[in-house]
């Protein structure tokens, strides 16, 4: 029997679901430290869950993670670094859903539909200047699932598509990619930017004072993959100095964003609670994408969205 472990409650529905893949697998879902720790031991296979150092230590057995999510950064600690236990994420899963948050955050800007909701609730009828995103310069910075659809879609509005990637991607929707050392020379240009990068250490603060210093005066600045992506402290004096035109944000360096924070009352950021990569039955989808890995691991094939542990995605 193949002992899956899923530290969290999953509905009869998605236990049937993953139980159905194969006959010799028994699956214990539950949150239930009392229960976990008499199977953790057996573990050959986790889905989803928080683990850490200590808890590795006790799966002996264990040669495969699969996350429930697409970031990883919690699972690189040093143990399981250094351990020969495969990891997968479900990288490409939140593409569409993400992609019309950034949308969302770019048209709102564009409408400036924070004045007319503001408006509308004091039944204020003011007219007030809008801007297109058509040949407008959508900066992409990261160009994985979620970025490629971002890409597209900027692609279908019209707008003037570039892209930054760790290696050249030819792709029909990107009119030009920059690897990450040619950053500054992207900057300039772009009036959207969109971090769409995972958090990894060639990330963490990528986009910090130096960075502000190049961008348009009028760029607007979205980022949905990491808060640390961004010198926070950097971004919030560019936008008090008018240094950028405003950033739309889901992601911060602390989570929930501190009650004080001067980022809630900016009249040219929108803030968003970290749900950019939620949809209907989210967990449902991740299950599927676990299923199709598990047919393959059981086949003895490797599983698909392997992590690069050592590159952090």
């Amino acid at each position: 029997m193949k002992m899956i472990i899923a530290p969290r409650e999953l509905s009869q529905d998605l236990v049937d679901k993953i139980e159905r893949v194969h006959k010799d697998i028994e699956l214990i879902a539950t949150k239930d430290d009392t229960v976990l720790e008499k199977y953790w031991s057996q573990a050959e296979i986790i889905f989803g869950g928080k683990i850490n150092a200590e808890i590795l230590a006790k799966c002996k057995n264990l040669r495969w993670i699969q996350t429930a999510g697409a970031g990883v950064e919690h699972y690189l600690f040093p143990e399981l670094l250094e351990s020969d236990i495969m990891l997968t994420n479900v990288k490409g899963m939140h593409g569409q859903t993400i992609s019309e948050h950034i949308f969302m955050m770019m048209l709102a800007h564009t409408r400036n539909l924070k004045k007319c909701i503001q408006q509308q609730q004091t039944h204020a009828w003011q007219k007030h200047k809008v801007e297109l995103l058509h040949n407008k310069v959508l900066l992409v910075i990261g160009l994985g699932g979620i970025g490629q659809k971002a890409a597209k879609i900027g692609n279908a509005f019209g707008m003037r598509v570039e892209g930054i990637a760790n290696t050249p991607k030819d792709l029909p929707f990107v009119g030009k990619t920059y690897t990450p050392n040619r950053l500054n020379q992207a900057l300039p240009t772009a009036d959207y930017i969109v971090i769409a990068v995972p958090l990894t250490e060639k990330t963490k603060g990528m986009i910090a004072a130096p960075e502000f210093s190049l961008m348009k005066r009028d760029a607007f600045i979205i980022n949905i993959g990491r808060g640390l992506v961004i010198d926070e402290q950097a971004m919030i004096k560019a936008l008090q100095q008018d240094q950028i035109g405003g950033a739309g944000l889901d992601v911060f360096i602390d989570e929930p964003l501190g009650e004080n924070s001067p980022l809630w009352d900016m009249e040219n950021v929108i803030v968003t609670p970290h749900i950019a990569g939620l949809m209907p039955d989210c967990l449902g989808e991740a299950v599927k994408i676990f299923c199709v890995n598990l047919r393959l691991y059981l086949k003895g094939h490797k599983p698909e969205n392997l992590v690069d542990k050592d590159a952090g995605y």
